[in-house]
């Protein structure tokens, strides 16, 4: 795809104000505890015709409210922040953003830093040494679907996600079609009725569905079976294609 590429206006708050000139842009919300780091990354994604920053936050606290009023399609998170950091932000996201890609900005290069970023299903991890380098081919390969490391740690992310990805299969593995096709849902963010009204069983019968999955992947408390399927939605997709075979 050949992108056109012209110098646009960085002042990012002017965007905030008026989010409708967003229409046929991928929209990025910018969250870093440094304003310095927050205004050059904006300067670069603006630069692009595909993209516009529509927000910055200095916290995952403040990001988390701009996701409520601004929609982005992307949050670019730094790891360490004050009020609330980055992986916790990343794990609420999850949660409550499901459609909402995450792409980490940090330093870090340390494998037990790195570790548990596979389990948040993220989509991109930018180094901040290089990240007025990459960032725009990072936004768009994840927007199209791809997943984006910097160079040099991507061999050790992407082994950790294979892993991850390896072990979610195999919890996956013990559920049976029905119990797949509500798993499916429930990634969806779906409720109890509409669920029971697309697989033609009443709302009882998801219930009790829903019971037994938890019992099997050994799920225990009210939401963290929401969280389990939005957090290995990909791999519940996957499930179901190979059921439709």
């Amino acid at each position: 795809m050949q992108l056109e590429v012209k110098k646009q206006n960085s002042c990012n708050w002017v965007n905030e104000l008026n989010p409708s000139r967003m229409k046929d842009k991928i929209k990025i919300l910018i969250t870093d505890d440094h304003p310095i780091i927050r205004r050059g990354l904006a300067a670069v994604i603006n630069s692009d015709s595909n993209l516009e920053v529509v927000g910055e936050a200095e916290n995952g606290e403040i990001a988390l409210q701009k996701i409520e009023t601004l929609d982005p399609d992307v949050v670019l998170l730094d790891i360490d922040m004050p009020v609330l950091d980055g992986i916790e932000t990343a794990k609420i996201i999850n949660a409550t953003y499901p459609n909402v890609k995450i792409v980490f900005l940090s330093m870090h290069k340390d494998k037990e830093i790195l570790k548990p970023i596979s389990s948040l299903k993220t989509m991109g991890y930018v180094l901040k040494d290089s990240a007025v380098i990459e960032i725009v081919d990072c936004l768009i390969d994840i927007t199209a679907g791809k997943r984006y490391f910097s160079p040099e740690i991507r061999e050790i992310l992407i082994g950790f996600f294979e892993n991850e990805q390896n072990e979610s299969d195999s919890q996956l593995s013990v559920l049976s079609p029905t119990e797949l096709k509500i798993m499916r849902r429930l990634s969806e963010a779906k409720s109890n009725r509409e669920i029971s009204k697309e697989l033609f069983v009443s709302i009882r019968t998801v219930e009790n569905h829903r019971f037994n999955i938890c019992q099997k992947l050994g799920i225990r408390g009210n939401h963290s079976l929401l969280k389990f399927a939005f957090e290995n939605k990909d791999e519940i997709f996957s499930k179901n294609k190979e059921l439709e075979k």
